[in-house]
C-alpha cells in the first residue's frame, strides 16, 4: 500500500514530463489510471486501518508499519464490519 500512495505522490510529475514530451496519448492513459488507483489505495486504506484496529496483528508487524501509516492509531470512521 505505501509503494502504491508513493505511485499517486509522483504521479503529477510524471503527467508533467509525459506532457513536456508531447506524449498526449500516454498522459491521457496515465490520467485513467491515477483516477483508478485513487479509489483502489483509498479501499486498500479503509480495510488496512480496520484490520489494525480490530485484530492483534504479529508483533513484529506493526512497529514496521506504524511510522509510515500513522491512521492505525485511529478507528476508521466507514470501516465495514
Amino acid at each position: 500500500m505505501v509503494h502504491e500512495a508513493r505511485g499517486l505522490d509522483v504521479q503529477p510529475k510524471t503527467l508533467e514530463k509525459f506532457s513536456n514530451h508531447g506524449d498526449n496519448e500516454s498522459v491521457k492513459i496515465l490520467e485513467i489510471i491515477y483516477k483508478e488507483e485513487i479509489t483502489h489505495v483509498a479501499a486498500g486504506l479503509r480495510w488496512f486501518t480496520y484490520v489494525c484496529n480490530n485484530s492483534d496483528p504479529p508483533m513484529w508487524y506493526l512497529p514496521l508499519v506504524k511510522p509510515k501509516v500513522p491512521v492505525c492509531e485511529e478507528k476508521p470512521q466507514d470501516a465495514v464490519t
